[in-house]
């Protein structure tokens, strides 16, 4: 992983051992989140977000 890779996942709250491409990661789940919120949409059904 090269240095600007470790400080992303460092910023992104990733401990030291987080081994992967950041982005890939992210990009994952931003994908699993939209299509999750998608399918609440087609059904017509409300999703609550709670932030703390």
């Amino acid at each position: 992983m090269s240095a600007s890779a470790e400080v992303a996942a460092a910023v992104c709250g990733f401990g030291a051992g987080f081994d992967i491409d950041v982005r890939e990661h992210l990009t994952e789940h931003r994908t699993a989140l939209r299509e999750f919120h998608r399918t609440a949409a087609r059904h017509t059904e409300c999703v609550v977000t709670w932030v703390d």
